[in-house]
């Protein structure tokens, strides 16, 4: 009896040293598999700096000896979703999917290598590590069916735009007289003229510049009063609305803006991920915006036409706007023009979309104005509204005449004017 007792213990013993044995040399990870944790049926969560990050795709992939690769990435958008899932033609084609930004900065998919520490299966991981644009530092935890994703510490590596940049005033600080070129940045030059009729039966043909400054500042437009009459002009309503912009180090962009949404009128700051920006040149930066209203409200006008070539239009769409939603839209910075004959200050910065970037989108949306249907929409609903209805004659007039103005224009710039904060 008591050798078999001893002989029990004894098997105890090498079977405790065995497992002792194993798990000190099992690799870490070794079963979890190849998961794309973007599946409904899995579990993800992203963070950065802090903040939950939504929308956005997580593959895990295994690649031996105790590493795996985590991949992050903007997950695709698809239109049909957006608009209900619409049918552009007689094709039927719908579900048009178009990538978004990623989740660093100036990225849209990146790759981390990670070292797993933990069992075969379930581990955690850390380290640091660089985008072409950014440092950060990384921590989670991954198993069959979680994986959470920590990015902390983000930093880009040119932090020259970083801080709060103030919206000029539209009033000269020493005259006191409202200046258009004070507040933004408005170049457009085209060969041919737009029609505008001042009033009915006196239609005149001007550069199309001049009516866009005219019609940003010569009329109130915007913000009736309590008998519905607008009491504010475009740039008068940005300075009324527009506070600052604040450049992050780690890439976020937020603005500070007043809420019209509630009686007294506060000034708010807009939260933290709705925007970033990466440095791509010393007059561009790249800036990353959520697309879903652009591309519901452009689809949704689209469905106004019944002759359009909506398939063009889809098309054109596809190749000028949609590479920006995951790249970046290119957004030129430099010095401030300050008069009608173009001179320029470094005392303010203009931040501006350039030629290269809208006239391509204005070529691509040329056609919807020559589609008598939405011509006539437009203008319906101009006359409908109180504080467009009196002016709907002139912009009649130079809908009709962009296709050809559009066509003949060699230089565009469009923005605003800040001045950083000491």
């Amino acid at each position: 009896m008591k050798k078999k007792l001893v002989y029990f213990i004894a098997a105890v013993g090498v079977m405790t040293m065995t497992q002792a044995c194993r798990d000190e040399n099992a690799i870490p990870g070794v079963e979890i598999p190849e998961i794309d944790f973007s599946s409904e049926n899995m579990s993800s969560a992203i963070f950065l700096n802090g903040n939950a990050v939504v929308g956005k795709t997580v593959k895990y992939t295994p690649t031996g000896n105790g590493t795996a690769n985590i991949t992050i990435a903007g997950e695709p958008l698809n239109i049909g979703d957006l608009i209900g899932g619409m049918t552009y033609d007689e094709t039927g084609a719908t579900g048009i999917s178009i990538p978004t930004p990623g989740v660093l900065p100036g990225s849209p998919s990146v790759t981390i290598p990670v070292q797993l520490k933990g069992s075969e299966t379930e581990c955690t991981f850390e380290g640091v590590d660089e985008t072409d644009y950014c440092t950060f530092s990384y921590s989670g935890k991954v198993s069959e069916q979680n994986l959470t994703l920590n990015l902390s510490d983000v930093k880009l590596k040119n932090t020259s735009l970083a801080g709060t940049w103030n919206l000029n005033s539209f009033a000269d600080p020493e005259t006191g007289s409202e200046n258009f070129y004070n507040i933004l940045r408005l170049e457009w030059d085209a060969d041919s003229l737009a029609n505008i009729e001042l009033f009915p039966g006196a239609v005149m043909s001007m550069p199309i510049g001049t009516i866009a400054k005219l019609a940003l500042v010569a009329y109130p437009m915007l913000d009736p009063d309590e008998n519905g009459n607008p009491t504010k002009n475009v740039a008068q309503m940005l300075n009324y609305a527009l506070k600052s912009v604040t450049f992050g180090e780690d890439g976020n962009i937020t603005a500070k803006y007043t809420d019209f949404n509630k009686a007294d009128r506060p000034e708010v700051e807009s939260p933290v991920g709705f925007a970033q920006y990466v440095i791509a040149d010393d007059n561009t930066i790249r800036l990353y915006l959520n697309p879903a209203a652009i591309i519901a409200s452009t689809m949704s006008k689209a469905r106004m036409a019944r002759s359009l070539d909506i398939n063009a239009l889809i098309e054109g769409l596809m190749t000028n706007v949609v590479p920006m939603l995951a790249n970046g839209i290119p957004v030129q910075f430099g010095p401030q023009i300050y008069n009608d004959e173009k001179e320029t200050t470094d005392a303010s910065t203009s931040f501006y979309l350039g030629t290269s970037t809208l006239l391509p989108i204005l070529k691509t949306i040329a056609p919807v104005l020559q589609d008598e249907d939405i011509i006539a929409a437009l203008v319906a609903m101009i006359k409908e509204d109180p504080s467009f209805k009196d002016m709907a004659g002139m912009f009649e007039g130079i809908l009709k005449s962009l296709p050809d103005v559009i066509d003949t224009t060699s230089k565009i710039e469009v923005g605003i004017n800040m001045t950083k904060a000491e």
